[in-house]
């Protein structure tokens, strides 16, 4: 089994996980309770990457190719604006450093993870395909062409794996907070016990 293949399984396992997760989270919200929205955005992220990643690999024309760039692109760029906004603090932020403190270090290792990854070289072309392509699309011809058919699979597939990375540990703290929530509900008898899985 070479790279390609274990990296579709680990796609697929993935997207039975994510899905059960969001069935799950589904299930559970309740009036729009923050630790629940934030894992519930972190599950759809990953989510979507999972699916793109997957049939970006499997993709065989360019514009196939493209057309899950451009997603993915559109995915990370718009929940970066989510986790990580250029102004101001997220409620998450608020809820942990007052509420959680013994995940403050790693959440804020997440925001520096994710400064570092905007950072990259690579995140202008994220931004202008999400500009020029995804999100709208560029009246000037020219333009679209040039950003859509300039987009590299290796390098998206680079980039989608990268972020996946830094949502994983976030991932990590969704689970932590949304544990801590749901024994809080039990506690009050608000909610019952969730099934094994």
């Amino acid at each position: 089994m070479d790279s390609f293949d274990r990296l579709i399984i680990e796609c697929d396992t993935s997207i039975a996980f994510f899905t059960e997760e969001l069935k799950m989270l589904n299930s559970r919200y309740n009036n729009g309770e923050q630790l629940l929205s934030f894992n519930a955005l972190i599950t759809i992220t990953l989510l979507d990457l999972y699916v793109i990643l997957k049939n970006l690999c499997k993709a065989k024309t360019d514009w196939e190719k493209i057309f899950y760039i451009k997603h993915e692109y559109l995915v990370i760029h718009e929940s970066i604006k989510k986790l990580r906004p250029d102004t101001g603090i997220t409620n998450i932020q608020q809820i942990i450093d007052s509420k959680y403190p013994e995940l403050k270090v790693q959440y804020h290792k997440i925001q520096d993870d994710i400064d570092l990854y905007k950072s990259r070289v690579e995140y202008k072309k994220i931004q202008d395909t999400r500009n020029f392509n995804a999100a709208h699309i560029e009246s000037r011809f020219n333009k679209y062409y040039k950003t859509a058919f300039s987009l590299d699979g290796e390098e998206a597939a680079k980039l989608c794996v990268d972020y996946v990375t830094i949502l994983e540990d976030a991932n990590k703290i969704a689970i932590a907070l949304k544990k801590d929530y749901i024994e809080k509900e039990i506690q009050k008898n608000t909610i019952s016990p969730p099934p094994l899985l």
